[in-house]
């Protein structure tokens, strides 16, 4: 399935970021990204590389909740051909087939990417600031689900470095609340 993300070059959410949609190969709008650009807490504004790769983390999710496996051949591998704008094409092209991989290990789907030139910035400088807590420098940086996979990674590092700080880098959808809940919970 070819998909291609297109960024409003005038329009943005009440929040700053760009109105985006993903389409398909006939131009038909598929959905419409909502990244919710308040609740991210940077220390400072991020550079490009970190803006662009939030956007390609979003896309990914979006495709990943919004395409049915079901509709796959095997009812299960989807494949993709996603074109997406970003502001450093040429770092992520050079990176593409490593990310190819990584994504369609993540997912269970075949991904093949395709970056273009992003027309505007992702992010309103002060959309980003708004939030952001003291900065502390963590000796760790651990993803953290909810699930029970995560919590022992979690708690197997913090009993070998009791002394050191982790951060703990999680997302949630506001559709799904258990996950959520049960990251705050933990």
């Amino acid at each position: 399935m070819k998909l291609r993300v297109q960024v409003d070059k005038k329009s943005s959410t009440s929040e700053g970021f760009p109105i985006s949609k993903i389409v398909n190969e006939d131009g038909t709008a598929l959905t419409t990204l909502d990244v919710q650009s308040t609740e991210f807490a940077f220390p400072a504004f991020p550079d490009s590389i970190v803006t662009d790769f939030l956007f390609i983390a979003s896309t990914v999710y979006a495709v990943d909740k919004l395409i049915d496996r079901a509709k796959a051949g095997d009812g299960w591998t989807r494949q993709f051909e996603v074109e997406i704008p970003v502001i450093s094409p040429s770092a992520w092209q050079y990176a593409s087939s490593e990310l190819n991989d990584c994504v369609s290990f993540l997912t269970g789907d075949r991904w093949k990417f395709e970056f273009s030139q992003l027309s505007r910035q992702l992010f309103g400088k002060r959309s980003l600031a708004r939030h952001s807590p003291p900065f502390f420098k963590p000796a760790a940086i651990s993803l953290f689900s909810g699930g029970l996979d995560s919590l022992v990674g979690v708690i197997d590092w913090l009993e070998a470095n009791p002394d050191q700080k982790l951060l703990l880098a999680g997302h949630h959808d506001k559709q799904m609340t258990g996950p959520f809940g049960d990251q705050k919970n933990l």
